[in-house]
């Protein structure tokens, strides 16, 4: 494809080419694809409307992550600024809402489904103050993670925040700033 490791040509035969002038245009990203088999991508210069796409897309599409893991060592300060309970699980719901989009369209979700969730939830909450809360963060991150009318757009994101809790449980490291680094 190329001569060089990682480098994309437009005029490869393979690949198609198509070009949207609205930031927006999920008809671009979706004509003919029902067809198609094999990889996708969409690529757009801002990394916010990238994360809105994917977001829109519903799971359809996965926003690749910047390789500085900005979001992910704003997840890590949020994690290691504040120690309690409630501070840490509003990091990780920031983190849970930058990565799913929750599927409403999908009335299978029962009440009881969904408060047997809650109840989970705030079992394991207190004890996001114990410690360094990585215990509890993993109880957390493997809860959501296998829910079944939640779509997760953002996989890198949450893989490589849930590596950096299994770094902080473990105890390689001292805080979730060096888990990220890691």
């Amino acid at each position: 494809m190329s001569t060089k490791a990682g480098a994309i040509h437009l005029s490869d035969p393979r690949i198609s080419y198509r070009n949207s002038r609205k930031a927006f245009d999920m008809g671009t990203l979706f004509d003919g694809i029902e067809e198609k088999v094999g990889t996708f991508a969409a690529i757009h210069c801002s990394k916010k409307i990238c994360y809105g796409l994917a977001k829109a897309a519903n799971g359809g599409y996965q926003a690749i992550e910047e390789m500085g893991a900005g979001r992910l060592n704003i997840f890590a300060k949020e994690w290691d600024a504040e120690i309690t309970a409630p501070a840490r699980f509003q990091a990780f719901k920031n983190l849970l809402t930058d990565c799913f989009q929750r599927d409403e369209s999908d009335s299978d979700e029962s009440k009881a489904d969904i408060e047997e969730l809650n109840h989970l939830v705030k079992t394991i909450r207190p004890a996001l103050a114990t410690g360094n809360g990585s215990e509890a963060a993993t109880q957390l991150f493997a809860l959501f993670r296998k829910r079944p009318f939640w779509k997760l757009h953002r996989r890198e994101l949450w893989r490589d925040a849930e590596k950096s809790i299994n770094e902080l449980l473990s105890e390689r490291v001292h805080t979730m700033a060096d888990a990220a680094a890691r």
